[in-house]
């Protein structure tokens, strides 16, 4: 079996509110996020990481169907390990909650790969379409075709995201980069376009056009 993080404690200051109590095709946003999973039967546990501003909405939601609640931190990797702390199953989901439109089929594919191969880690990806340019110092282009951009749900085997959290950096971007650069076995699978992270106003503006 495997456990689901659902990150919810973010300041949303890019957004200018909390997003994840936006309304989106008639429902909040965070509502939208965790109903994708609930229909994934693998998934043994929900763990809702929130902040004081959202945690009686998310309570509240979440009353009746027994799932977890933790306060999170003042960063994504203290929340993340305040999250794991909760966690009992030998594997676990890490999904950011501004991703609402995840897919069945990305749960599904992401779960069955952490689950059944011998991996510590599954990300899925996309691949960079446009042209890329580094703006560190003198402008230069790069290949595009040695980079990808990484979407959640992150899939973990518990006890090694457990171990790299113990002293976890709380300037890591993404989950996965706890255990890049180790003897960890990474892989990738493909990503979703639909699977896009809310971060400003004008992303959900542009879902109505």
């Amino acid at each position: 079996m495997i456990d689901v993080i659902i990150l919810a404690a973010g300041t949303s200051q890019r957004f200018g509110s909390d997003k994840l109590l936006e309304i989106v095709e008639g429902k909040k946003l965070l509502t939208m996020t965790i109903s994708a999973f609930e229909n994934t039967k693998e998934i043994k546990k929900f763990i809702i990481v929130g902040n004081k501003n959202n945690q009686d909405w998310i309570l509240d939601f979440i009353k009746e169907k027994g799932y977890t609640f933790v306060l999170g931190g003042e960063t994504r990797s203290e929340s993340v390990s305040k999250g794991l702390e909760k966690v009992e199953s030998d594997f676990v989901l890490i999904h950011d909650g501004a991703r609402p439109f995840v897919s069945t089929t990305l749960i599904k594919n992401i779960s069955t790969e952490i689950m059944t191969k011998d991996l510590d880690c599954v990300v899925p990806v996309l691949k960079v379409t446009n042209c890329l340019k580094n703006i560190n110092g003198k402008v230069t282009t790069v290949d595009r075709d040695d980079f990808v951009m990484s979407q959640t749900p992150q899939a973990f085997k518990t006890v090694s995201i457990k171990k790299e959290f113990e002293n976890f950096d709380k300037n890591w971007f993404d989950d996965c980069q706890a255990l890049e650069g180790k003897s960890y076995k990474i892989q990738t699978i493909q990503g979703d376009l639909k699977n896009i992270k809310i971060t400003y106003k004008d992303d959900i503006i542009n879902l109505a056009r």
